[in-house]
């Protein structure tokens, strides 16, 4: 959808074939990099790739951005090893429920998402390994919460 905007056309994903790298912006070739991944460079090239490698969960290391919104006391965008839960990351971080409420649950990102229920969300571990799971897009990490006493519709 980046590239597409660019060229100045409706911002939707593209189909996968051909790739970018070989088919990309105008026709070209083009390497499209995500912002994560190029601030990751210095602090890997400062501190080494093991260091990087230790970070998180084994499965997919390193930190990522997480976006928390809705009705938390510290909505914003938090730096978060993989593997962090996303309960803790709602009573951490983000600082809990606002007013001390009772989550009802969560949109882990974007309409297609699946909700998570509060007991789901104590399990949910913010890495790779939940998506198939918690059936959400990789690209999409928005953690709108509600609480108990709000209608859901």
């Amino acid at each position: 959808s980046l590239l597409n905007s660019i060229e100045g056309v409706r911002p939707y994903p593209r189909n996968k074939s051909p790739f970018p790298a070989v088919e990309g912006l105008f026709g070209c070739p083009t390497i499209v990099n995500n912002v994560e991944t190029i601030a990751n460079v210095p602090h890997i090239i400062r501190n080494g790739a093991a260091w990087h490698a230790g970070l998180g969960c084994k499965e997919d290391p390193g930190s990522r951005l997480w976006c928390i919104s809705g009705h938390v006391e510290k909505p914003g965008v938090y730096e978060i090893e993989t593997g962090y839960r996303l309960q803790d990351l709602i009573d951490g971080p983000a600082g809990g429920m606002k007013g001390g409420r009772q989550l009802k649950a969560v949109i882990p990102g974007g309409s297609s998402s699946k909700v998570l229920l509060p007991v789901q969300v104590k399990r949910v571990t913010m890495d790779t390994r939940a998506v198939p799971w918690a059936r959400r897009r990789s690209s999409c990490w928005t953690r709108p919460s509600t609480w108990s006493t709000r209608c859901s519709t």
